[in-house]
Formats: structure tokens, sequence, C-alpha cells
């Protein structure tokens, strides 16, 4: 029997050395962005290539029509699936930000203790603002400047609030997530919604319940994602040294 315990503690991640658990940590979280990032390309080739008269996409996306039976079916489906992807990739940056945390488990402070100088600021800014153009640059016409201010703030305030995400990444993993990922949904649905708006027409209800969908399939997912992530270590490490 002690033989046993002695085999399950070794293969248990909290008592890996430090360097594989961060390794751990991060490949996963590139592991799991990576497995949404495919998917979601899929799912665009897909309705893309039935767009240009593919006949087995036409086909396939009649049938998924036919089997709920509603016309806009697939297209309630593609925003709650680009919300649980969203909230795929969310989860994997919590896997990454694990890796770090990993690197001061053992610490007697806590991490991220230690107060930015100016230069540091000074560079974080300038990565803020080139990061900001750069998303900005490749949004739809209209949604620009909105999505290029948000991509500041997802960069800028982590770097402020450091200590308090740090503790809510162990404490609500759920929420961590879910707000990781709503960057990449407003990416992908809402500013995809408001730079169609003008041509689609769509009417108002069918647009609140596409993003509706969206953000239910972002937000159960990251529950669900961050209720399993607490109940094993594989993928929740134990609090750091200074917590």
């Amino acid at each position: 029997m002690s033989e046993l315990r002695a085999s399950r503690r070794c293969w248990s991640i909290e008592h890996w050395p430090e360097p594989l658990r961060i390794l751990y940590h991060a490949l996963l979280g590139a592991l799991l962005i990576v497995i949404a990032s495919t998917f979601e390309a899929a799912g665009d080739a897909w309705r893309k290539a039935a767009q240009h008269g593919d006949t087995a996409a036409r086909a396939a996306r009649a049938w998924v029509r036919a089997a709920v039976g509603h016309h806009d079916a697939l297209s309630a489906l593609e925003h709650a699936a680009t919300g649980a992807g969203c909230a795929l990739v969310g989860f994997g940056i919590l896997q990454v930000g694990y890796a770090v945390l990993a690197s001061g488990r053992d610490r007697s402070v806590e991490p991220f203790a230690e107060p930015f100088v100016a230069w540091q600021w000074a560079v974080f800014a300038l990565g803020a603002a080139a990061l900001s153009y750069g998303v900005g640059s490749v949004m739809y016409p209209g949604t620009r400047v909105l999505m290029g201010g948000i991509t500041a703030a997802y960069v800028l305030v982590p770097l402020i609030y450091r200590q308090q995400v740090a503790r809510a990444a162990l404490a609500v993993p759920q929420w961590f997530t879910a707000v990781a990922g709503a960057g990449f949904w407003l990416f992908l649905d809402v500013m995809w919604k408001i730079y169609h708006a003008p041509r689609v027409h769509e009417a108002p209800a069918m647009v609140a319940v596409h993003l509706g969908l969206g953000l239910a399939g972002l937000v159960g997912v990251s529950w669900g994602l961050g209720w399993f992530a607490r109940r094993t270590a594989w993928l929740h490490p134990t609090p750091t040294g200074g917590q």
C-alpha cells in the first residue's frame, strides 16, 4: 500500500519539479488556444465554402437547418459555438498564467509584489499602443478605434492590477476564463455584427438572440471549465507561498 501511495505521489503534478510544472501549464495553454483557433478556422472555411457554392457544404448546412427545424438554426449554433471557443481560448490563457504562478509557488512573498519602475511602464505603454494599433488595423472599418481601446485595456489593466488578477486566477478561474475570452468574443462576434449591420439589416431581436447565445456559450463553458479546474491539480496549481 505504501508503495502504491508513493507511486501516486510521484505522478501527481503537485510534486513535479518547478520547471516541469511551468512547462506543462504553458504547453497545455498553447494547445487549448491552437485547438480553439483550429475549430474556428474550420467553421469559417465551411461557411465560406457554402457561400461559394460548394455542394457538400451547402447540403450539410441545409441538413442542420432541417434537423433543428428553423431557418436561422445554423447561425444561432455558430454564434453559440463561437462563444464556447472563446471560452476555450480564455482557459488557455489561464493555463499560461498558471505557468507564471507555478514559478513562484514556493516563494515566501506574493508574486508580482514588486512595483514596476518608470522605464518598464514606458515599455508596457509602447507595447500596448503597438498591439492596439495592430489589432485595430485588421479590424472591420468603423470598429477599429473601439477594438484598439479594448485591446489596450486588456494589456494594461492586468499589469496595473496584477496582484488582484493573480489572485482571481487561483480563486475564481471560471470568471478569469470568461473575462479573458470576452475580448476574443468581442472581436469575432460583436464587432462582426456592428460592421455588417448596415448591409445585413437583421432584426434587432435576431441580433440580440445571436449575441445572447454567443455570450451564453462563453459564460457557460467558462463556468464549466473553471468548475473542473478547481477540482483537479492538473488544471489548477496550488496557491503560492505568499498567498
